[in-house]
Parts: structure tokens; sequence; C-alpha cells
């Protein structure tokens, strides 16, 4: 993890390159979706795509692929699982949601960014119990490092009050020292009190951030909330980056 001076921001605009081909290595007769068909719907565009969701079964094809799939974290997925990821966001719906959510830490950051795209407003809510779930049964770090940052790129109402709940659950220093990082850049004034109480009981936290160190020796998640407590004081609430946004 990058120092707590050295913070990123995940985007959600969809990268105006290409795509790339699809897989070179054709899909196995009888699974289903047909990742050619697929491929094919995409370079129709969105018509396309909305009508393979819309179609019979593919509701059930769509999820049990994904599930098969499972995000990778180490190398990127294949280009077609951006593609199930965005018939999931299609099909919509809170399987849809569920199908979708573990694929915003793929190392594939297309398959990241249709997962984010995906997750709208009014699936906050839905967003909140799942990822509180994940929280028990996923302990990867990096995982939730990927979340806290496309968090980061969000902008509706409910997001830093998300976040807080994710800091006061999660146990990996690494991704407990992420979510720390990125409160005072989610705060609105409204937030800014809640925030603070939360980062207040992180102050005295002894437990070293893996990877981050500094002239005098480790970073702990202490240091870390006591930055973003400043961080957050400087800017009475809604501290900026160095572009300015919240």
């Amino acid at each position: 993890m990058a120092g707590p001076a050295q913070r990123s921001r995940a985007t959600s605009r969809r990268p105006g390159t290409s795509r790339g081909g699809p897989p070179s290595r054709t899909p196995r007769t009888g699974r289903a979706p047909d990742l050619a068909r697929l491929v094919a719907a995409a370079d129709g565009g969105e018509r396309g795509l909305d009508a393979i969701a819309a179609a019979p079964g593919a509701r059930d094809a769509v999820l049990a692929e994904l599930a098969r799939r499972r995000p990778r974290l180490d190398a990127p997925s294949p280009w077609s699982t951006a593609l199930l990821v965005r018939l999931a966001g299609r099909i919509g719906g809170r399987q849809g949601l569920e199908a979708l959510v573990p694929f915003l830490a793929d190392a594939n950051a297309l398959v990241q960014v249709e997962a984010a795209e995906a997750i709208d407003e009014t699936a906050l809510p839905e967003l909140r119990e799942i990822l509180g779930r994940l929280v028990r049964a996923q302990p990867d770090g990096s995982f939730w490092e990927a979340v806290i940052g496309l968090l980061e790129a969000r902008e509706e109402r409910g997001i830093c009050r998300l976040a807080i709940e994710l800091v006061e659950r999660l146990t990996a220093p690494a991704a407990l020292a992420a979510a720390i990082e990125a409160l005072p850049y989610l705060a609105g004034p409204e937030d800014a009190a809640a925030v603070r109480r939360t980062l207040q009981r992180f102050a005295a936290d002894t437990r070293a951030v893996p990877g981050a160190e500094t002239p005098e020796g480790p970073v702990t998640i202490g240091l870390v909330a006591a930055q973003a407590r400043d961080a957050l004081d400087e800017d009475g609430g809604t501290a900026t980056d160095d572009d300015g946004d919240r």
C-alpha cells in the first residue's frame, strides 16, 4: 500500500480506449451464456446487451457463469468477464448486485469499472448489506483497498456512512488504513462529526500498515488516523484531492 500521504483516486469513467479483442479461446460448448454471442452483442452496442439481458434464461445463465469465474486479484480476468459483469448490472436486482460486487476488486481494470458503474444510488442499501457480509467472509486486504478506492469515486449521499461502517468492521490493517485515509475525502459537512469520532477511536492504534514506512519507522493505524483527522480539519470537513474534487 502507498504511504498515507500518497492517495490514489479510482475513477468510474469508462476508459476511452478500445476494449481489445474477444477471448482467443473458443468457449466450451454447453456453457451458458454463450460467450461468442456476448462478444457479438457488444459489437452491436448497448441494445445488443439489453436484448441478451431480457432473453429467457439469461438471468440464471449470467449469474451462474459469474459465480463460476469468481474475481481474480492476482491476474486480470478475461475480457469477456467485463461483458458478463455489465450484463449482471442490466439484469439488476439483489442477485445481480451480489454477483458483481466481488468483481470491484478484479485485477482487470475494465471489469472493475463495469462493476462500479453498475451500482447506482438506489442500490446503496443493498450494497451496504452485501459488503457487511463480505467483511466477515473476505479477509483479503487488497480486495478492500480496491473497494475503498472505487467508493472514493462515488458522490452519492450515503457513501461516507457506508465507508464509516467498513472502518468500524475491517480488521486487515492495509484495508483499514485505506478506509481511514479515504474518510475525510468522502465526508460532506453533515458527515464531519461522525468521521471525527471514528478517527478518534483509532488514534492510539499501534498496528503497523504493511508496506508503509517513514524515516522514523513503520506507519501505524494511529498515524493514518491522525493524518486523516488533519485533512478533515484543514478543510472544515470537506477535504479535497489535488485536483480540487471532493
